[in-house]
């Protein structure tokens, strides 16, 4: 008797298990996102919504890890496509509107469920906010912890570079740059509590630079020459592209017209490339050297 009351026992504890864990991979609320993830899935990072389909059929999960992963989908999903909704709307009808709010609370879920989350979850929080231009109303204590961890604000507007050029003589130049964007590189460290380290949780490894217009002048002072540059539509991101640069040649017979595509790289603001000269009339090809080199350092101020 004692043997069958015992077997009974356990049956219970084990079903009870299994309903438990069938209650946490397959929640009734879940259902409804589903199409909703399926279009976010499609968009620019998949990686959390990606891992929360893991751990849908995964055999060993826990509720904090589970409501971690499964917050952390949906507020991406705002960040990629709820979001746009709001873009150019009054800062008074964003505040109300529930979408946002259902995204602050799903972020703080996630802060509470997963310890190493929160500062990367603070950071994905700001620059939504950011995007949102509604910063004023990101609590100044979750800003300075950011900040503290390492961040490094994104700069947007108008910009200046210096630039040395070599192609046979040396130039030294300066140029404008407008309707930039500049996003520096940097790492969110926390303190391990076990080890007393800091440890790198997320950020920007590269940094880049996207510019629609730039205008640059450079002077060649051993011949007295001089060069106007224009440019659209440049990269200098760790890969430097400026495909859709021209320039001329301001000389004693005659102008020089030329087409100057340029690849390089570039590092938090800083860039060495390469560059080749395309003369528009091969009568003139002897006044403008064929390869340029150029080192420089460029930064954007934020303006926008």
């Amino acid at each position: 008797m004692k043997h069958l009351i015992f077997m009974i026992l356990v049956t219970l504890f084990s079903y009870n298990l299994c309903a438990q864990k069938e209650e946490k991979l397959d929640p009734i609320w879940l259902k409804p996102l589903e199409e909703k993830f399926e279009e976010a899935r499609k968009t620019k990072s998949k990686t959390p919504l990606e891992e929360f389909y893991k751990m849908q059929d995964s055999s060993v999960i826990n509720d904090s890890e589970f409501k971690s992963y499964y917050f952390k989908a949906k507020g991406e999903f705002f960040e990629l496509v709820s979001m746009k909704s709001l873009m150019g709307l009054e800062k008074e009808d964003i505040l109300k509107d529930t979408s946002l709010r259902e995204y602050v609370e799903d972020m703080a879920i996630v802060m509470q469920n997963c310890g190493d989350c929160l500062v990367c979850s603070l950071k994905s929080k700001y620059e939504t906010y950011d995007d949102l231009d509604i910063l004023e109303y990101y609590p100044s204590t979750a800003k300075d912890a950011l900040f503290d961890a390492g961040y490094k604000k994104k700069r947007e507007g108008f910009g200046l570079g210096a630039n040395y050029i070599y192609s046979g003589k040396p130039y030294y130049g300066l140029e404008l740059m407008f309707n930039s964007r500049y996003i520096p590189s940097y790492s969110l460290k926390v303190v391990d509590s076990k080890t007393g380290k800091r440890e790198r949780m997320c950020g920007e490894r590269f940094s880049s630079m996207f510019t629609l217009l730039t205008l640059g002048l450079n002077y060649n002072p051993s011949e007295n020459k001089t060069q106007a540059i224009f440019s659209i539509i440049s990269a200098k991101n760790f890969l430097l592209v400026k495909l859709f640069q021209c320039g001329i040649e301001f000389t004693d017979k005659e102008n020089v017209f030329f087409y100057r595509p340029e690849l390089g790289i570039g590092h938090n603001g800083f860039h060495i490339s390469a560059g080749y000269n395309v003369v528009m009339k091969d009568s003139l090809r002897s006044y403008v050297d064929k390869w340029v080199w150029s080192a420089g350092y460029s930064y954007v101020f934020n303006t926008l």
